[in-house]
């Protein structure tokens, strides 16, 4: 860097994007919207005002990282800061936010600047961007990262299983065939739970005779035997369990199936995700 890229960096680190007299600022409502660490939001920030910098001087159009570009969106709307203090003030040029508009081939040409970004910073800072922050591209577009604001005192956020290997059609295939599978052993359990059921109505209705043959072969005290019926009761009992456990993998199964592998192409069916954002020098 030369010097004036030198007091250009010192400017921009030296900008503080909390107001002194906040009582909630915004390094702690980056981190509460996005369930962050103070520690872990103040470090997405430095890396936030590297980006800025790069946007500057790199002489090509970046793309931030999901994380740095959640603080970007966050900036934007604290109007004054951004454009007034920051765009004109420290940067002298507004820096503007232009999310993609969908498609693969927009999906492509954000991929190739965000690896440019990565050169660049590699390049310009002389060391390796942190991976916890700026993803390989393959994570960064592949994984499909999108975000959602969900009130987190009303609800867990439990994350969805991920099956990355469904990508190979063939073991997809035998996947779906095999819950198939449990999917017909779970419900053929339901049917011998009717067929007790029905036993035990006529059970009741013939239970005087029961009840005067159990008063003739009455065995001693100590060695009651167990009924066919009670033991039929008992194996029906334990076959619905298994059935609600099949069940219960079974739609642990099909949510990664629905959800959990990513894009195999790496296509953008005209989503504008977070991922995609791309600030233009």
């Amino acid at each position: 860097m030369n010097t004036q890229h030198t007091e250009l960096y010192q400017n921009i680190q030296r900008f503080s994007l909390d107001e002194p007299d906040a009582i909630f600022s915004f390094t702690h409502r980056l981190a509460k919207d996005n369930g962050w660490t103070i520690k872990y939001t103040q470090r997405v920030i430095n890396e936030y005002k590297k980006f800025a910098f790069l946007a500057v001087i790199a002489g090509h159009p970046i793309s931030p990282s999901a994380q740095v570009d959640q603080v970007w969106h966050l900036h934007l709307t604290y109007t004054h800061s951004y454009w007034d203090e920051f765009c004109g003030k420290i940067l002298h040029k507004s820096l503007h936010h232009h999310p993609s508009s969908g498609g693969y081939s927009e999906q492509e040409k954000h991929r190739r600047w965000y690896n440019e970004t990565l050169t660049s910073y590699k390049k310009i800072f002389n060391e390796l961007p942190p991976i916890d922050i700026w993803q390989p591209s393959n994570i960064q577009f592949d994984k499909n990262v999108q975000f959602t604001r969900v009130n987190t005192r009303c609800y867990w956020i439990v994350p969805k299983p991920s099956f990355t290997f469904l990508r190979l059609s063939g073991l997809k295939a035998m996947l779906i065939a095999l819950l198939s599978f449990m999917l017909v052993l779970a419900m053929s359990s339901f049917f011998p739970l009717i067929a007790n059921t029905h036993n035990y109505s006529n059970y009741l209705n013939s239970s005087e005779l029961v009840m005067s043959q159990v008063a003739e072969n009455t065995p001693p005290a100590g060695n009651t035997p167990t009924s066919t019926f009670e033991n039929n009761q008992t194996t029906s009992n334990k076959a619905s369990e298994w059935s609600w456990w099949w069940l219960f993998w079974l739609l642990i199964l099909i949510s990664g199936l629905s959800g959990g592998g990513g894009n195999s192409n790496g296509g953008d069916n005209n989503n504008n995700n977070c991922n995609t954002c791309a600030g233009c020098a």
